[in-house]
């Protein structure tokens, strides 16, 4: 075979390949009836009214030292908008080379917090890898929990390091974030979609709500596809304090658990320790 035949089947090879590869994705739906982990069994629900948010199913689990779920806990509660004065953006490090969750934890004038967390939604049986994320195999989750829930079951049960910035944005944009993601999540309640490793993960949610970035930053950048260097990214944007350096930064931001018990009742405040100083709003 010469060289002009062999490059006219591989095309013609690739073509047929990728064209069955769209086909199989295509085939495939989203759905919420499915055999879930416990932790995604359910999903919260969102009422707006009157400058309000109801918000059911705030997830409050305890959990084993282990790290399986010894109660699932769930309760509802309304939040007044207009007393959102703060956003923090966290990065958890679950793996080396990057590879990390993000989230977004919102703050209260009366000193509560709550975190929004996007995740690959996994069935009974799954574990996340950023291959499958690829092929449709999970759905789109967003939780909205306790931050002793989120984020201690990251630094107090599966030991992982955990950033947490105080963003520099206006209450006012904190609390169109807040509100976009919640109606996102409602969204997702009533009309389940795919997760995408890629398109549509814990990072680029966060991202879709930012200002001023291009498709490159959003979707393209090594710090989104690999979101444990995001921070980075964020200190370049001014999104969070660029005061000091960054590597002073992290330090002062980073979560360590012995700070507090996960139960403690003032988790919030004991988990942050001097990292909750005002900062300088942009």
């Amino acid at each position: 075979m010469n060289i002009k035949k062999f490059f006219l089947w591989s095309t013609a090879i690739l073509i047929v390949f990728v064209m069955a590869f769209g086909v199989y994705l295509a085939s495939k739906s989203p759905s919420h009836d499915r055999q879930w982990k416990t932790e995604y069994k359910v999903l919260p629900s969102v009422e707006f009214y009157d400058g309000r948010v109801t918000v059911k199913n705030v997830r409050n689990f305890a959990y084993s030292p282990e790290g399986g779920v010894k109660e699932a806990r769930y309760y509802d509660r309304t939040f007044d908008i207009d007393t959102l004065e703060s956003a923090w953006y966290g990065i958890s490090h679950f793996a080396k080379g990057g590879l990390a969750h993000t989230f977004l934890s919102f703050g209260f004038k009366d000193g509560q917090y709550v975190t929004v967390s996007v995740e690959a939604r996994q069935e009974v049986g799954e574990s996340y890898h950023p291959v499958t994320g690829l092929l449709r195999n999970y759905e789109l989750a967003y939780i909205v929990g306790d931050e002793r829930d989120i984020i201690g079951l990251r630094t107090h049960i599966r030991k992982e390091k955990v950033y947490l910035y105080r963003l520099t944005i206006q209450p006012e944009t904190a609390r169109r974030v807040f509100r976009e993601m919640l109606e996102i999540a409602e969204d997702i309640h009533r009309t389940p979609r795919f997760y995408n490793t890629l398109f549509d993960n814990c990072t680029t949610n966060l991202l879709d709500r930012a200002e001023g970035l291009s498709f490159f930053e959003r979707y393209l950048d090594y710090r989104v596809l690999l979101p444990g260097y995001s921070d980075e990214l964020a200190y370049e944007n001014g999104v969070i304090r660029t005061d000091i350096p960054l590597e002073k930064l992290r330090e002062a931001s980073l979560l360590e658990s012995g700070r507090c018990e996960i139960d403690a009742t003032d988790f919030s405040a004991m988990i942050r320790g001097g990292i909750s100083e005002p900062v300088t709003r942009r």
